[in-house]
């Protein structure tokens, strides 16, 4: 009988002091010291993270969350998503690779404003068309040139282009009911996504000043205009425009088009 209960003491202890070595190894394991990485100061969206832009802290190992930046290789060659802190702690959601910047994060807005262009798959590059791309316009016209006939002068119709705004930003592409529009130019999809969801490329929202904006408005009542898209190593050069037939110059210029005074005054 004594044995008995020297064998169940014997397993009570065995089993305290496993409870104890488990709680021990596991409060170590939650406070054992872990390597993060903090900002050194404030940097805006886009910016390249450099090695003095962070800098290695320890903390307990419970307060590492999954999205913490544990790795300093893993910040090589990559940009801020979003604005940060001195202090702030490097999270993996908020770093990004080059190409994935949004210049709208690190663009100042004051004299930009949202204007919309109709388009289709065909005038919008083939749908190959995101926020962020670089677009330049292109207007197309028409007009009638006096030439010398054989007997008099004579009107003769001619059409010409000329780019007349570059490197305009795309603020946001969608579809005729509103949705944003999915790019599927260089994938495998077909008019639905994997969920099922279409939409057909139906409006193309840009940033521009209110001059070019009005620029754009004019031309669009008068004429057309199309777009083509920039590589990312286009440079914005001046063209001549180019012309079907004889043709008399057009004049275009931002000039004081209105006036609060009654005629003759």
């Amino acid at each position: 009988m004594k044995m008995k209960r020297m064998a169940i003491l014997f397993i009570q202890v065995a089993l305290i002091g496993g409870a104890i070595f488990f709680f021990m190894n596991y409060t170590q394991k939650e406070i054992e010291p872990t390597k993060v990485y903090v900002y050194t100061a404030d940097m805006e969206a886009n910016q390249e993270i450099k090695e003095a832009d962070i800098t290695q802290i320890e903390i307990p190992a419970k307060g590492v969350q999954d999205n913490f930046v544990t790795d300093k290789k893993d910040l090589k060659g990559m940009f801020i998503g979003s604005p940060v802190f001195k202090g702030q702690y490097v999270y993996k959601d908020n770093v990004i690779k080059e190409g994935e910047q949004d210049p709208f994060d690190s663009m100042d807005l004051e004299r930009y404003r949202k204007m919309s262009i109709p388009v289709s798959l065909e005038s919008g590059i083939g749908g190959n068309l995101e926020r962020g791309d670089k677009i330049d316009l292109i207007y197309q016209d028409g007009g009638k040139a006096k030439v010398e006939g054989d007997l008099a002068m004579e009107e003769s119709d001619f059409i010409y282009s000329k780019a007349f705004l570059q490197d305009v930003i795309v603020y946001n592409v969608v579809t005729k009911e509103g949705i944003p529009y999915v790019d599927r130019s260089e994938s495998g999809y077909t008019s639905e996504d994997e969920d099922g969801v279409g939409g057909e490329l139906a409006v193309l929202t840009v940033a521009v000043t209110l001059d070019q904006a009005e620029e754009i408005s004019a031309r669009q009542a008068k004429g057309s205009i199309s777009m083509v898209a920039r590589f990312s190593e286009a440079e914005t050069y001046e063209t001549l425009g180019f012309v079907l037939g004889d043709y008399e110059k057009q004049f275009v210029a931002p000039v004081e088009v209105e006036t609060n005074r009654p005629q003759g005054e």
